[in-house]
C-alpha cells in the first residue's frame, strides 16, 4: 500500500475554520471524474453540531445532479447520496455524537448500494436504484462547499478538525496534498 503522508497532519489533523474550502483529489494520487465503487475513512473531532465534513459532486451550475456528502445536522452524522437519477437518498444516525471527542467513519460504496459505519458499528446502508456510477468534478472538499450548501439544505458550517483520511487505501498528506489554493493549518 502506497501512502502520502506527513505524520503531523495524518495523526493530529487539521483545522477546519468553517469558511475555507479544501480540495483533495477523488483518487487521492488522481482525480477520478466517475465510477461505480467508493471506499474512505476518516476521523473527526466536531467544535459545531453542523456542516459538511466530505463532499463529492459537480462544479457549481452543473446539469449533473450527482453527489456524496456527508454532514452533521444537530449533531448526528448525516449521508446523502444521489448518483444521478433524481432519487436522493439520505439518513442519519440515530443519536448525537459526543462534540470534541474523536469519531472514525468509514464507507464503502459498491454501485448504488453505501454501507456507512461511525465509530465502527455499521448505522445503515443507503441504495439508489437505478444509476451505479457516481459523476462528479474529481475533487473531494473536506468542510464542504460553502456556495452549494444551501442548495443542499446543509446547515451552518463544521468547524473542527479532520485527520486519517484514506481514499482507496491510501493515507493523505492532508498540508501537502492540498490541491486547492491554500492548505488547512495543523490541529
Amino acid at each position: 500500500m502506497q501512502t502520502f503522508t506527513d505524520a503531523g497532519s495524518s495523526e493530529h489533523g487539521v483545522f477546519l475554520n468553517g469558511t475555507e474550502e479544501y480540495a483533495y483529489l477523488s483518487g487521492a494520487t488522481r482525480p477520478v471524474f466517475s465510477s461505480n465503487s467508493s471506499d474512505f475513512s476518516f476521523e473527526f473531532r466536531a467544535d459545531s453540531s453542523d456542516g459538511a465534513l466530505w463532499w463529492e459532486s459537480d462544479w457549481p451550475g452543473s446539469t449533473s445532479s450527482d453527489f456524496l456528502i456527508i454532514h452533521l445536522r444537530k449533531g448526528q452524522v448525516n449521508v446523502a447520496v444521489n448518483l444521478g437519477n433524481d432519487l436522493l437518498k439520505s439518513v442519519s444516525t440515530s443519536k448525537p455524537l459526543d462534540r470534541g471527542k474523536w469519531h472514525r467513519i468509514a464507507v464503502e460504496r459498491r454501485e448504488h448500494r453505501t454501507t456507512v459505519n461511525v465509530d465502527g458499528k455499521l448505522t445503515t446502508i443507503v441504495s439508489s436504484e437505478g444509476a451505479t456510477r457516481l459523476n462528479t468534478n474529481g475533487l473531494v472538499y473536506l468542510g464542504g462547499r460553502h456556495g452549494d450548501a444551501k442548495r443542499f439544505r446543509i446547515r451552518g458550517t463544521f468547524v473542527g478538525c479532520i485527520r486519517r483520511v484514506k481514499i482507496n487505501g491510501i493515507l493523505l498528506d492532508l498540508i501537502n496534498d492540498a490541491v486547492s489554493s491554500s492548505s488547512p493549518p495543523h490541529c
